[in-house]
């Protein structure tokens, strides 16, 4: 033994850049994913609420740059832990406003898109 504590070694940095740590499952497993700002920030760029963004579309996003086994009861665990970490992620959003954009981006009305349909016509 090294005599270092856990997760000071290479493999399990506590504290790494770009590292989003979670807990997943009812025995609340301990999981670093990578790029999970990136991910929050593109749905938060959607105007996708924590409570809009389905499972599918929070595992699928995150996937893409972590593993995450297919199995049903796993993914449901995982899609848990990304909601509560993204609807963290989107109060803070909320709060500070600090993505170079709108706090609450605009949303098209109606008469809006009937104008674009128009223009295009």
């Amino acid at each position: 033994m090294s005599g270092m504590p856990l997760g000071s070694g290479a493999c399990c940095p506590p504290r790494a850049e770009g590292i989003t740590y979670l807990e997943i499952g009812p025995r609340r497993i301990r999981v670093g994913m990578m790029g999970l700002e990136v991910v929050f920030q593109q749905l938060y760029a959607m105007d996708r609420r924590p409570e809009e963004a389905t499972d599918a579309e929070l595992v699928g996003m995150a996937r893409k740059s972590n593993y995450i086994p297919e199995r049903a009861a796993t993914e449901a665990d995982y899609a848990v832990a990304l909601r509560g970490a993204y609807a963290r992620f989107y109060a803070r959003q909320e709060k500070n406003g600090s993505l170079g954009f709108p706090v609450q981006p605009p949303r098209y009305s109606g008469a809006a898109i009937v104008q674009n349909q128009a223009k295009r016509a």
